[in-house]
C-alpha cells in the first residue's frame, strides 16, 4: 500500500518539476525576432516596456540564432551587442538614480571587481 501511495504521489509530483524542454529557433523565427526587437532597440523608448530578464532572453536566442542561421550571423552578433548596450544604459541609469556611481568609482580604484 505504502509503495503504491508513493508510486502515484511520484506520478502527481514529478510533472511539476519537469522543465520545459528547448528547441533551437527557426531560421525564419530567427530572423523575424531580429526584425522585431531591432527595430525596437533603434528606436530611443522602444524597449522602454521590455524587462531586463526579456533581453537577456533576447540576447541568448541571438546567440543560438547563430548556429541555427550563418548566412545572418553579423545581424545577430549586431543585435547582441545592442541588448548589451541597452543593459548596460540601464544600469547606468540605476548607479546614478541611486547615487552609487560614487562608490563604484572608489571601489573599482581599489581594485575591487
Amino acid at each position: 500500500m505504502r509503495k503504491t501511495v508513493l508510486a502515484v504521489a511520484v506520478l502527481i509530483v514529478a510533472p511539476a518539476f519537469a522543465q520545459e524542454v528547448k528547441h533551437a529557433p527557426t531560421a525564419d523565427q530567427c530572423r523575424a525576432d531580429y526584425h522585431l526587437w531591432f527595430s525596437k532597440l533603434e528606436n530611443p523608448h522602444g524597449t522602454d516596456a521590455v524587462t531586463d530578464a526579456a533581453l537577456g532572453q533576447w540576447y541568448s536566442e541571438m546567440g543560438d540564432c547563430v548556429a541555427t542561421d550563418p548566412a545572418y550571423e553579423w545581424h545577430y552578433v549586431n543585435a547582441q551587442a545592442e541588448i548589451c548596450a541597452q543593459r548596460q544604459l540601464r544600469m547606468r541609469r540605476f548607479l546614478i538614480r541611486h547615487n552609487l556611481i560614487q562608490q563604484y568609482v572608489v571601489e573599482d580604484e581599489a581594485g575591487a571587481r
